[in-house]
Protein backbone atom coordinates (compact mmCIF):
# COMPACT_ATOMS: atom_id res chain seq x y z
CA UNK A 1 0.00 0.00 0.00
CA UNK A 2 1.54 3.56 -1.22
CA UNK A 3 1.07 7.06 0.15
CA UNK A 4 -2.04 8.72 -0.53
CA UNK A 5 -2.02 12.37 -1.61
CA UNK A 6 -2.56 14.18 1.80
CA UNK A 7 -4.95 16.25 0.22
CA UNK A 8 -7.63 13.82 -0.38
CA UNK A 9 -8.42 13.26 3.36
CA UNK A 10 -6.36 15.83 5.19
CA UNK A 11 -7.85 18.91 5.74
CA UNK A 12 -5.68 21.60 7.50
CA UNK A 13 -7.41 24.87 9.27
CA UNK A 14 -10.16 24.56 11.77
CA UNK A 15 -13.56 24.71 11.40
CA UNK A 16 -15.64 26.52 14.42
CA UNK A 17 -19.50 26.50 14.69
CA UNK A 18 -21.42 29.66 14.97
CA UNK A 19 -24.39 30.42 15.29
CA UNK A 20 -25.75 27.34 13.65
CA UNK A 21 -23.21 27.62 11.13
CA UNK A 22 -19.78 26.38 10.39
CA UNK A 23 -16.70 28.45 9.14
CA UNK A 24 -13.31 27.02 8.01
CA UNK A 25 -10.26 29.00 8.83
CA UNK A 26 -7.84 27.88 6.54
CA UNK A 27 -3.96 27.23 7.83
CA UNK A 28 -1.73 29.60 7.81
CA UNK A 29 1.29 29.24 5.28
CA UNK A 30 3.94 28.09 6.80
CA UNK A 31 6.34 31.19 6.89
CA UNK A 32 3.32 32.90 8.77
CA UNK A 33 2.98 29.67 10.91
CA UNK A 34 5.98 29.65 12.45
CA UNK A 35 6.23 33.66 12.45
CA UNK A 36 3.33 33.22 15.00
CA UNK A 37 5.30 30.46 16.67
CA UNK A 38 7.79 32.23 17.33
CA UNK A 39 6.00 35.37 18.49
CA UNK A 40 3.65 33.39 20.88
CA UNK A 41 6.43 31.56 22.50
CA UNK A 42 9.33 34.69 22.91
CA UNK A 43 7.23 37.43 24.10
CA UNK A 44 3.07 36.88 23.79
CA UNK A 45 1.36 38.94 22.15
CA UNK A 46 -0.07 42.37 23.24
CA UNK A 47 -4.05 43.10 22.35
CA UNK A 48 -3.77 44.90 19.05
CA UNK A 49 -0.87 42.90 18.01
CA UNK A 50 -3.32 39.60 18.51
CA UNK A 51 -6.68 41.79 16.85
CA UNK A 52 -4.41 42.02 13.84
CA UNK A 53 -2.88 38.51 13.54
CA UNK A 54 -5.94 36.82 14.50
CA UNK A 55 -8.30 38.82 11.41
CA UNK A 56 -5.35 38.37 9.09
CA UNK A 57 -5.54 34.54 9.63
CA UNK A 58 -9.17 35.01 9.01
CA UNK A 59 -8.08 36.67 5.27
CA UNK A 60 -8.88 40.21 6.15
CA UNK A 61 -6.06 42.96 4.89
CA UNK A 62 -6.24 46.76 6.32
CA UNK A 63 -7.64 48.99 3.44
CA UNK A 64 -6.47 52.50 3.89
CA UNK A 65 -9.15 55.05 3.46
CA UNK A 66 -8.57 59.14 4.38
CA UNK A 67 -11.70 60.79 6.05
CA UNK A 68 -12.10 64.41 6.39
CA UNK A 69 -12.71 65.17 10.36
CA UNK A 70 -14.42 68.50 11.69
CA UNK A 71 -11.74 70.73 13.46
CA UNK A 72 -13.70 72.63 16.96
CA UNK A 73 -12.63 75.93 17.95
CA UNK A 74 -10.70 75.04 21.61
CA UNK A 75 -12.34 78.30 22.79
CA UNK A 76 -16.09 77.86 21.55
CA UNK A 77 -16.32 74.24 20.98
CA UNK A 78 -17.99 75.06 17.85
CA UNK A 79 -16.62 73.73 14.69
CA UNK A 80 -13.98 76.36 13.29
CA UNK A 81 -14.88 78.20 10.04
CA UNK A 82 -12.10 80.18 7.59
CA UNK A 83 -12.40 83.37 7.05
CA UNK A 84 -14.88 82.68 3.90
CA UNK A 85 -17.24 81.12 6.55
CA UNK A 86 -16.09 78.05 5.43
CA UNK A 87 -16.06 74.62 7.51
CA UNK A 88 -12.26 73.85 8.61
CA UNK A 89 -11.87 70.22 8.18
CA UNK A 90 -8.58 67.85 8.54
CA UNK A 91 -8.11 64.93 6.60
CA UNK A 92 -6.70 61.78 8.61
CA UNK A 93 -5.82 58.23 7.85
CA UNK A 94 -8.43 55.96 8.51
CA UNK A 95 -9.26 52.39 7.81
CA UNK A 96 -11.24 49.18 7.50
CA UNK A 97 -10.47 45.64 7.56
CA UNK A 98 -11.59 44.05 4.49
CA UNK A 99 -11.80 40.40 2.64
CA UNK A 100 -11.32 36.75 3.03
CA UNK A 101 -13.50 34.69 5.74
CA UNK A 102 -14.41 38.24 7.68
CA UNK A 103 -16.36 39.31 4.94
CA UNK A 104 -18.51 36.70 5.08
CA UNK A 105 -18.52 36.59 8.70
CA UNK A 106 -19.67 40.19 8.49
CA UNK A 107 -22.21 40.16 5.92
CA UNK A 108 -23.47 37.40 8.41
CA UNK A 109 -24.25 39.96 11.06
CA UNK A 110 -21.53 38.30 12.96
CA UNK A 111 -20.47 40.83 15.97
CA UNK A 112 -17.16 42.36 16.14
CA UNK A 113 -16.50 40.08 19.39
CA UNK A 114 -17.29 37.09 17.58
CA UNK A 115 -15.41 37.60 14.51
CA UNK A 116 -12.21 37.86 17.02
CA UNK A 117 -12.50 35.42 19.53
CA UNK A 118 -12.78 32.87 16.32
CA UNK A 119 -9.58 34.32 14.58
CA UNK A 120 -7.60 34.12 17.90
CA UNK A 121 -8.93 30.85 18.44
CA UNK A 122 -7.25 30.26 15.15
CA UNK A 123 -4.23 32.14 15.86
CA UNK A 124 -4.14 30.02 19.19
CA UNK A 125 -4.05 26.68 17.29
CA UNK A 126 -1.42 27.78 14.83
CA UNK A 127 1.00 28.60 17.94
CA UNK A 128 -0.06 26.09 20.42
CA UNK A 129 -1.86 23.40 18.40
CA UNK A 130 -5.47 22.00 18.68
CA UNK A 131 -6.03 21.00 22.42
CA UNK A 132 -5.27 24.62 23.56
CA UNK A 133 -7.52 25.94 20.61
CA UNK A 134 -10.24 24.11 21.80
CA UNK A 135 -9.90 24.92 25.41
CA UNK A 136 -9.73 28.19 24.87
CA UNK A 137 -12.97 28.06 22.46
CA UNK A 138 -14.53 26.52 24.70
CA UNK A 139 -13.52 28.08 27.99
CA UNK A 140 -14.58 31.36 26.52
CA UNK A 141 -17.86 30.58 25.77
CA UNK A 142 -18.25 29.74 29.93
CA UNK A 143 -16.86 32.98 31.07
CA UNK A 144 -19.52 34.31 28.70
CA UNK A 145 -22.63 32.39 30.02
CA UNK A 146 -21.40 33.03 33.78
CA UNK A 147 -21.24 36.90 33.18
CA UNK A 148 -24.77 36.56 31.36
CA UNK A 149 -26.89 34.93 33.97
CA UNK A 150 -25.21 37.53 36.44
CA UNK A 151 -22.29 35.17 38.10
CA UNK A 152 -19.21 36.64 38.39
CA UNK A 153 -16.41 34.55 37.00
CA UNK A 154 -13.89 33.02 38.78
CA UNK A 155 -10.52 34.96 39.52
CA UNK A 156 -7.68 33.57 37.41
CA UNK A 157 -5.24 31.25 39.59
CA UNK A 158 -2.48 33.77 38.89
CA UNK A 159 -4.26 36.31 40.91
CA UNK A 160 -4.93 32.94 43.69
CA UNK A 161 -1.11 32.82 43.23
CA UNK A 162 -0.20 36.49 43.75
CA UNK A 163 -2.25 37.30 46.06
CA UNK A 164 -0.92 34.11 48.69
CA UNK A 165 2.08 34.95 48.00
CA UNK A 166 1.76 38.70 49.35
CA UNK A 167 0.10 37.55 52.72
CA UNK A 168 2.94 35.12 53.28
CA UNK A 169 5.44 37.99 52.79
CA UNK A 170 2.89 40.26 55.15
CA UNK A 171 3.27 37.48 58.06
CA UNK A 172 7.16 36.92 57.73
CA UNK A 173 7.67 40.57 58.04
CA UNK A 174 5.46 40.53 61.20
CA UNK A 175 7.25 37.54 62.52
CA UNK A 176 10.44 39.32 61.94
CA UNK A 177 9.05 42.90 63.53
CA UNK A 178 8.07 40.44 67.26
CA UNK A 179 11.31 39.19 67.34
CA UNK A 180 13.13 42.24 67.06
CA UNK A 181 10.37 43.77 69.39
CA UNK A 182 11.47 40.86 72.33
CA UNK A 183 15.48 41.11 71.65
CA UNK A 184 15.13 44.88 72.05
CA UNK A 185 13.04 44.38 75.80
CA UNK A 186 15.73 41.98 76.81
CA UNK A 187 18.66 44.15 75.96
CA UNK A 188 17.10 46.97 78.22
CA UNK A 189 16.10 44.95 80.89
CA UNK A 190 19.69 43.44 81.23
CA UNK A 191 21.35 47.28 80.77
CA UNK A 192 21.60 48.31 84.24
CA UNK A 193 22.60 45.24 85.69
CA UNK A 194 26.69 44.32 86.18
CA UNK A 195 28.46 41.12 86.82
CA UNK A 196 31.24 41.34 89.74
CA UNK A 197 34.66 40.42 88.62
CA UNK A 198 36.02 36.97 89.97
CA UNK A 199 38.52 37.79 92.48
CA UNK A 200 41.90 36.17 91.41
CA UNK A 201 44.03 34.80 94.07
CA UNK A 202 47.27 34.67 93.80
CA UNK A 203 48.92 30.86 94.50
CA UNK A 204 52.43 30.77 95.93
CA UNK A 205 54.60 27.82 96.07
CA UNK A 206 56.62 27.00 99.45
CA UNK A 207 60.17 27.11 99.02
CA UNK A 208 61.64 24.05 99.20
CA UNK A 209 63.38 22.95 102.97
CA UNK A 210 66.69 23.18 103.27
CA UNK A 211 69.38 20.40 104.37
CA UNK A 212 72.67 20.60 106.22
CA UNK A 213 74.91 18.28 106.13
Amino acid sequence: MGFQDLSEFFQPGLTLPIRGKEYHIPEAPAADGLRLMQLVAANGLDGNTETREALKLLGATWVVEDEELPVFDPDTGLQAVDEEGNSVTRTVAMGRWSGGLYDEMSADGLSMDEIIHAGITALVKTAQGLAEAEKFWNERGIAAKAVASGNPAPPSTGANRAQKRAAAKTATKKQAAKKSTRKSSSRANTAGTTTPARARTAKTTPAAPTTTR
